[in-house]
């Protein structure tokens, strides 16, 4: 309780039922329980392989029809385009890859190239 100067002033007759009130609690008995063991792993193990099954069959459910039936052939053209480029085109051990400085410039000359890019290209030969 708050007194009118601002100080707290413990009630009337608090400390003389102090004693009373504090037999009145029921002692504890025995020792705590012991919590562990190996029920709050299995539970956490379980609940993350419940929620990555969850996950699956919604990711599973968005996916497009044509993305699940992909043959073995078409994943290796996937696979193919992605690693070697230019495999499809027979370029990779041709004379045709080789590109000699003339045809960079006669490319970009012919394309739309500023003449500021070119003369880069010209003093960094």
């Amino acid at each position: 309780m708050k007194a009118e100067n601002g100080t707290y002033r413990v009630p009337e007759g608090y400390f003389t039922e102090l004693n009373a009130r504090l037999s009145a609690i029921p002692e504890m008995s025995g020792q705590p329980q012991e919590r562990g063991g190996l029920r709050p792993y299995l539970a956490l193990v379980a609940s993350f392989a419940g929620i990555a099954v969850v996950g699956g069959l919604i990711m599973h459910g968005t996916m497009p029809d044509a993305s699940r039936e992909t043959s073995g052939d078409e994943q290796y053209m996937m696979y193919v385009s992605e690693s070697h480029p230019y495999s499809f085109y027979g370029a990779e051990n041709s004379a045709a890859s080789t590109v000699s400085y003339e045809d960079v410039v006669n490319y970009l000359i012919e394309g739309d190239f500023s003449a500021e890019n070119l003369e880069y290209l010209a003093y960094n030969e």
